[in-house]
């Protein structure tokens, strides 16, 4: 099978296969297997077997700090949907030490850091600023305009910035209309918000 990395499978039976094609693998090649293999997990709702590979990358091949780096990205986003703040914020700060640049990342991991931080730490609001700002050159996609605004907008009502929360709120809002970024990739950049998150952005828009 060509594609056996890429089945959503996890059986037992699928597992020892994709271990026994895994060990015959090129040795260098591993990394991204057992990426692709665990990423393919999550989206199959198999979130813990997809941890397992995400902690084997970090812990079996740390040459690959890429791969590493979003490892820790995703084991972040593990702990931050199970609402487990504390490691969630270690994850992003493992995530963000590995590549300072954000190479291999999804580009967003200082806002993932300061959206957990600002719920589970509110008076860290000086270090979501600073997240803020380093966020900002990595802002290209209309999706991540969109989640740089909704924290800009969360961080300025807990700080009492009305005219910020305004502005970034509706800055926020506009982006969920705005049309596709390229026409040969419609969905790259989309955004996609629950109608709670609109809620509460209008909310936040409202004089």
């Amino acid at each position: 099978m060509a594609d056996w990395f890429r089945s959503p499978d996890w059986s037992v039976v699928a597992q020892q296969d994709f271990e026994t094609r895994l060990n015959r693998a090129r040795a260098s090649g591993r990394p991204q297997y057992l990426r692709i293999k665990a990423a393919s997990l999550e989206g199959a709702g198999e979130s813990g077997g997809a941890a397992q590979l995400w902690r084997r990358i970090v812990r079996d091949y740390p040459e690959a700090w890429t791969e590493v780096a979003f490892a820790h990205e995703r084991l972040g986003d593990l702990h931050a949907a199970s609402n487990d703040l504390a490691a969630a914020e270690v994850e992003y700060r493992r995530a963000l030490a590995t590549s300072p640049t954000l190479s291999g990342t999804t580009g967003e991991v200082h806002l993932k850091l300061g959206e957990v931080l600002l719920i589970g730490t509110p008076n860290s609001t000086a270090e979501i600023e600073e997240l803020l700002i380093a966020a900002k050159p990595y802002v290209a996609l209309n999706s991540t305009a969109f989640r740089f605004n909704v924290l800009t907008a969360r961080l300025a009502a807990a700080t009492g910035d009305h005219d910020r929360r305004r502005h970034a709120a509706t800055a926020a809002l506009k982006l969920v209309a705005a049309d596709p970024q390229f026409s040969r990739h419609p969905t790259v950049g989309l955004v996609s918000a629950t109608p709670t998150l609109l809620a509460e952005l209008e909310t936040l828009a409202r004089e």
